[in-house]
Parts: structure tokens; sequence; C-alpha cells
């Protein structure tokens, strides 16, 4: 099966700020190439910490320099039924490619909640997963 894909969304869940830290420049700077060709929605993403330590505050702080990054960490674990339905309401009658790669429990949870987000609406969700 081929895909084609307008819109990449990424939800990026972390444990700590040290593992956003290293991607937070590539992240920023490929938002920002697809905000210059004006395809500014071809990429969203969302950065979830689970864990904030008093050093980890400080890094936080520093994050003005990485504007599109900035404005999508959150200090929460994402809602993914909520997440889900905007998803599928936001695009009616769509084949959305749903890839989650984590622990089993992760997958488990959101595949539950890709079932109850769709339901009355035309979208359809592939589901694919890689556990570790």
């Amino acid at each position: 099966m081929e895909w084609n894909f307008c819109r990449l969304y990424v939800t990026w869940i972390c444990p700590s700020v040290h593992h956003v830290r290293s991607f937070a420049a590539l992240l920023d700077s490929v938002a920002a190439r697809l905000w210059k060709m004006n395809k500014p929605d071809a990429f969203e993403f969302d950065i979830h910490i689970t864990r904030i330590t008093p050093s980890d505050e400080e890094w936080l702080l520093d994050l003005e320099k990485y504007s599109f990054v900035k404005s999508r960490v959150t200090i929460s674990k994402p809602l993914w039924r909520t997440k889900l339905r905007e998803m599928a309401l936001r695009h009616p009658k769509s084949r959305i490619g749903l890839f989650c790669c984590g622990p089993d429990a992760l997958s488990r949870n959101v595949k539950k909640c890709m079932k109850m987000s769709f339901k009355g609406n035309s979208t359809t969700f592939h589901f694919k997963q890689e556990c570790f």
C-alpha cells in the first residue's frame, strides 16, 4: 500500500526536557521552512513532557529561541480521546494513518481511544504500532 499524505501530525511524549533538547533546533527549522514555503499546516507537532526537575525549568525558559517548539510544549500527558476526536472532525471522510511507537500499554490506550473517536464519523484510522 502506498501512502500519500498532505499533513503529518506528531505527538511526542518525553519523560524530561533533556530528551527534547537535542531535537528542538531540528523541529524548529522544519516548521520555519514549511512556513516560508506557505505550508504551515503540513507538519503539526506537540510535545508532552511528563516530568520536570529544577534543572529542566531553566531550559524551559531558554525555549524563547525556538519559537515554533516553545508554543507546542506542555507539561502533561496527552488526552488521546480528545486529540483523536478533533483529528477525525477536522478530516471527515478521510483515511488517517496512525503510527504509535512506545510501550504496549500506550499502544493499547491509543488504539482504544482511536476506536471511540470516530464513531458516527466517516473518518477511517489505520493503526500501526511499534512496541518496546
